[in-house]
């Protein structure tokens, strides 16, 4: 007979094990790796990769709002950048993929030099992803950045970007 303590620690371990579970699970989904090196290379301004990885002409339009993008983090140093998968929607037949995904940036801005980040930079992704010949294609991908470009509408009340700033 396991005692209350024992059985409470128990439980809790399998709580925690069971969350970890899930989130590896969802982080190493083939669609959900698209998206992390997809994103990765607009980070990096990578255009060979966001050409490989986007259908037809979003990757040209990802690539013309590199200067909206700069503008979000304000000239900071980006330390680390991690994702959080909000939502992920497959279809019926399993052949693509919705995706809502918080990009989360740790950033030094200009004069700081913290090992964590002084700053947090948050964006939402919402993406669309299809399946051609085992691999996931980036069919649509709405991005704050897109909406403040020069051609965008620069809406950032319409966004949801969140600055702790």
């Amino acid at each position: 007979m396991l005692k209350p303590k024992k059985l409470l620690f128990w439980i809790l371990f399998g709580i925690v094990a069971f969350q970890l579970f899930e989130y590896v699970k969802v982080q190493t989904e083939g669609d959900v790796i698209a998206y992390k090196r997809l994103a990765k290379a607009i980070m990096k301004n990578d255009d060979y990769v966001i050409k490989d990885a986007s259908a037809g002409e979003l990757a040209a339009k990802i690539l013309t709002t590199q200067t909206g993008r700069e503008e979000l983090f304000h000239g900071s140093d980006i330390l680390m950048t991690y994702y959080n998968v909000k939502s992920r929607k497959v279809s019926a037949d399993q052949n693509s993929v919705s995706l809502v995904v918080e990009q989360v940036s740790r950033v030094n801005p200009p004069g700081f030099d913290t090992l964590w980040g002084e700053k947090e930079v948050r964006l939402k992704h919402a993406v669309q992803l299809v399946k051609r010949d085992q691999d996931w294609i980036i069919k649509s991908f709405d991005d704050p950045a897109i909406d403040m470009a020069p051609t965008g509408g620069g809406h950032k009340s319409e966004l949801r970007l969140f600055l702790d700033l």
